[in-house]
């Protein structure tokens, strides 16, 4: 139990600090990334759908709760899509709200 609460910590400390670290400054959109597709959705689709699965991976985890057999690899798994959570959010700052409430479910008693 006490791995596991590590690993939870681990993982809302580094993804906590990853979000803080993000620029607060809006500016003008200037490059063809800052752009979407309408056709597609482009970019700001594809990171809020990035955001939108962890937080249901962890509604998920947690409703099962840390007794389930699953729930240390499930956890590392989650840990594991930091790197695609950082470049969501610093594509997209809007998310950074949306991905810190979804890791407050992580921490016992969030």
């Amino acid at each position: 139990m006490k791995k596991v609460l590590g690993y939870t910590v681990a993982a809302v400390i580094s993804l906590g600090g990853i979000a803080a670290c993000s620029s607060d400054a809006k500016s003008t959109p200037t490059t063809k990334a800052a752009t979407t597709d309408a056709t597609t959705g482009g970019a700001t689709d594809s990171n809020t759908a990035t955001v939108d699965k962890f937080c249901t991976d962890v509604t998920d985890l947690v409703a099962k709760g840390p007794t389930a057999s699953d729930y240390a690899s499930k956890l590392t798994a989650l840990t594991g899509q930091g790197a695609s959570l950082a470049s969501a959010v610093a594509a997209n700052p809007s998310l950074q709200t949306k991905l810190t409430d979804c890791l407050k479910k992580l921490v016992p008693g969030g």
